[in-house]
């Protein structure tokens, strides 16, 4: 009976300590994540990370107008800069070569310990 419990312990323990060291929603990791979902038109993904307000703006407008064959290149957004002030963020990007140009940068808010983008 003890070696049964002694392996049920070595067995949850991996578990609560695995929970415990998950990696905490960061700014630049969202930003990353909605804008490539976004651009990708995978629209579903960009939802889950999108605020209440910037739901409501997504609904209103259609998604980004690319150019033939982009979709299917899978587009990438690179993070160049992060500014953090409290419970809300500002994230730079930028474009492939082939999309380059001025984008404005994304705002984030943190609700619930989860940055979610704010349009």
């Amino acid at each position: 009976m003890k070696r049964a419990i002694y392996t049920l312990m070595l067995m949850v323990l991996p578990l609560v300590l695995l929970t415990g060291c998950r990696e905490k929603s960061r700014p630049e990791t969202t930003a990353q994540a909605w804008l490539n979902a976004f651009y990708n038109q995978d629209y579903s993904a960009a939802r889950e990370l999108s605020t209440d307000a910037t739901l409501a703006k997504l609904a209103a407008q259609p998604g980004p107008k690319l150019p033939v064959g982009q979709i299917a290149k899978r587009i990438s957004v690179t993070i160049q800069s992060v500014q953090v002030k409290g419970n809300e963020a500002t994230v730079a990007y930028t474009f492939p070569e082939a999309l380059a140009g001025s984008v404005p940068p994304v705002k984030l808010v943190k609700l619930n310990n989860k940055w979610l983008v704010q349009l």
